[in-house]
């Protein structure tokens, strides 16, 4: 993975499959905002899988699972992948608990992606 892009609240890694966009340690309304344009730019790129990286992530609010899942649904009417890699603690609890684990995939592996 090479190529390494940075804004005020995300980090994105790419490679030839699979762009990871590594979310950072919070990831609730005024984060959603600032990563808007990064997200959006998601569903332009090439790449048949995307992962958001949550290994650093300790905080999400319903803005970052809106986000999440509206970036899923776009994705998706392209019929490309999306998966959530190393979700912990509070952002795994809500996402578990409004079962976004039951149509996302969630990875702790990044080889899993694909």
């Amino acid at each position: 993975m090479a190529d390494v892009m940075t804004t005020e609240s995300v980090q994105n890694t790419q490679s030839t499959e699979t762009f990871v966009l590594a979310i950072n340690k919070e990831f609730d309304a005024h984060q959603v905002e600032l990563a808007r344009v990064a997200l959006d730019s998601l569903v332009e790129q090439p790449h048949p899988t995307v992962v958001l990286d949550f290994s650093e992530t300790a905080f999400i609010d319903s803005s970052g699972i809106g986000a999440i899942v509206y970036l899923y649904k776009r994705l998706l009417k392209q019929q490309r992948q999306m998966a959530i890699y190393k979700a912990a603690g509070q952002p795994l609890k809500l996402m578990t608990m409004l079962r976004v684990n039951q149509t996302i995939k969630f990875i702790d592996d990044l080889t899993q992606a694909v």
